[in-house]
């Protein structure tokens, strides 16, 4: 009776395994990155902009009304923020997740979208941003596997 019982439950672990494994996730920890490090530099004019606060938003909205990281700008217009990451225990085998976050600059009382990325799919490693604010790009990096609006000039360092 005792040998049924083990054989029973080892039969149910596997299956259980075998269920968890199908559905496309594992016990595999690992992290991912919410949202990139951001480097940058902001300017006006051919002018420098700097005590800007730069905020990273990892929310579905993209008003700018949260935020996960914050910077100011230098004398030089530079910036840099780091990346939002989580832990995670399982991952996804199958899919993709859905990847929302959004980089804002506080420029006289009002929000101004810099770059945002509202997709399913990972989210880079880091991007640098060169943003001229006469010259609002509206630029849209759409390389495999990132989707990131701008009005900056994006380039993406996913090493």
């Amino acid at each position: 009776m005792h040998k049924l019982c083990v054989k029973f439950n080892m039969n149910y672990f596997l299956i259980l395994f075998l269920l968890i494994f199908l559905a496309g996730c594992a016990p595999i920890p690992n992290v991912r990155y919410i949202a990139p490090e951001i480097k940058g530099t902001i300017v006006r004019d051919g002018v420098a902009i700097s005590d800007k606060i730069i905020s990273h938003n990892i929310d579905m909205n993209t008003n700018c009304s949260s935020t996960a990281e914050q910077t100011n700008t230098d004398t030089n217009g530079q910036f840099t923020i780091e990346a939002v990451t989580r832990f995670h225990l399982i991952k996804l085998l199958l899919g993709h997740p859905i990847t929302n976050w959004t980089i804002c600059m506080l420029d006289n009382e009002e929000f101004e979208i810099l770059a945002s990325q509202h997709a399913t799919g990972l989210s880079p490693k880091a991007i640098t941003l060169e943003c001229d604010l006469d010259k609002k790009l509206q630029s849209l990096y759409d390389k495999f596997p990132y989707e990131i609006e701008s009005i900056c000039k994006i380039t993406v360092d996913d090493t």
